[in-house]
This record gives C-alpha cells, sequence and structure tokens, in this order.
C-alpha cells in the first residue's frame, strides 16, 4: 500500500512551521509535528496487519487524522488494537527520548520539552471527545455489551457533556487551546448530525453483508448489536432491515 499520495500536510501547519522558523521554534516545531506522525504511524501500522485501506492522513496543527475505508461492523477488537496502536508507537517514542538522553544526544531542555508533550498527547487523546482516540475506545467498550444505536447516542452524548464540563471547570485551558476546542466542538456537532445516516449506513451493511458472529436475540431492530448475528423474535436480522428499509422508502 503506498501512503506517499495520501499524505497530507494542513496549510495552517505549513504556516506554524514558517512561523517557527522565523522566531527561533522551529526545532521545537519540527518535534511536535514528528510526535504527532508517530502517533498516526501507528494507528496505520494496525491498520496494515488487518488489512483495512487508508484514504488519508492528514497533519494538523494540532494533531493528525487518519481516515480509513472500513465497514462500521468490523471485529471490535481490532477496531480497539488499531485506536490504541498510536499510543503504543509513542510508548515506545518515549523510551526511544529517554535513550538519546542518556547517550546526551538530546540536551535537557529538548528532552523535557519532547518527553512532555509526548506524554500531553498520550493523555489528551484519552479524553472520550469526538473524534479523539478515547472517544472511540469508550465506543467499542460500549459496543461488546450494549446495542449499537444506544451506544452512539450516549457516545455523543459524553463527549458534549465532557467538553462542557472541562469549559465550566477549566476555562482558562480552554482559552489557551481555543483552536482546538472549537474543532473538537464542531466534530462533536458533526457527529450529532450525521447520527441518522450512521446509523442507516449500519443497517444497510447488515442487510448487505453476511458477519460470522455469535448469535444474539434482540427485541426490535434499535436493539441490533454491532458483533453479534442478529435474530428478532426468531428472524434474521437481514429479513428484518429489509422490511425496515422498505417501509421508510415507501
Amino acid at each position: 500500500m503506498n501512503l506517499s499520495n495520501k499524505f497530507k500536510i494542513h496549510s495552517l501547519t505549513w504556516l506554524m512551521l514558517f512561523v517557527g522558523f522565523l522566531t527561533g521554534y522551529f526545532r521545537y516545531i519540527v518535534s511536535i509535528f514528528a510526535i504527532v506522525v508517530i502517533h498516526e504511524c501507528g494507528h496505520i501500522f494496525m491498520m496494515r496487519i488487518f488489512k483495512r485501506k487508508v484514504i488519508s492522513i492528514e497533519i494538523l496543527p494540532f494533531g493528525g487524522l487518519t481516515k480509513i475505508d472500513a465497514m462500521i461492523s468490523e471485529n471490535i477488537c481490532e477496531d480497539l488494537l488499531i485506536c490504541v496502536g498510536g499510543i503504543f508507537f509513542q510508548t515506545i517514542l518515549g523510551f526511544v527520548f529517554l535513550y538519546l538522553y542518556d547517550g546526551v544526544f538530546l540536551e535537557y531542555n529538548l528532552f523535557k520539552f519532547l518527553n512532555s508533550y509526548n506524554i500531553f498527547i498520550i493523555l489528551f487523546n484519552l479524553v472520550p471527545i469526538c473524534p479523539l482516540d478515547g472517544y472511540k475506545i469508550v465506543k467499542l467498550l460500549g459496543e461488546m455489551f450494549l446495542p449499537f444505536k444506544k451506544v452512539q447516542k450516549l457516545a455523543i452524548s459524553l463527549s458534549i457533556f465532557v467538553i462542557l464540563g472541562i469549559s465550566f471547570y477549566r476555562l482558562d485551558m480552554v482559552k489557551d487551546n481555543i483552536f482546538v476546542f472549537i474543532f473538537l466542538l464542531f466534530m462533536c456537532i458533526e457527529e450529532l448530525k450525521n447520527e441518522p445516516f450512521i446509523l442507516n449506513r449500519f443497517y444497510f451493511e447488515r442487510m448487505t453483508y453476511v458477519f460470522d458472529y455469535p448469535r444474539k436475540n434482540v427485541k426490535n431492530i434499535a436493539s441490533i448489536y454491532k458483533n453479534r448475528t442478529n435474530y428478532v423474535d426468531g428472524i434474521h436480522e437481514q429479513d428484518v432491515i429489509k422490511k425496515y428499509f422498505t417501509r421508510i422508502t415507501h
């Protein structure tokens, strides 16, 4: 898989690099983006193991965004490993920084900066706000035990609640990272708006493809689980969903 034509650097990222060059902080800014790239490489590494198709990798001024072409009903455990792949690579990177510092390849100030920022990105990514890794991990864990539709609503509600909670209790943090929080709020709103589309895409997949998952008896179509082969009153999910689409299209 050739990723060279899928890798993109956002125009604001180029601007930030240029400003860093003019102000003498170029080395630090490049180091930040290097950590972000390593994080995304962790995701891509796991995607390649599970044969997922990468659409694009974009480096933003405050993080990275990797888009993949995959079905919603992919194996939950595989999706979890893809989510934590970035954190895993960053953990290895932390040991590399320590090795370089002990070997006198990194001066103390630069090591302290790199190590602190690396840990910050790991912790920040674990916050359950859309589209951070923490949000995806919470969703995936929820989908192991709850119906897909319910998890969708609970996850996005939690995401918005966390943003409002941070804004209320740590307004200073929001002010210092205003563009990051605006972006996260925008992504939450988009996820909320796209909820009906995501749900119908999930149903369409279940109607079109046969998934080899354990059998689960559910009450209705809204109670369908992601990693189960669902039966509604003894009727296979594909037949039930076909009736559902027939009803909403007439």
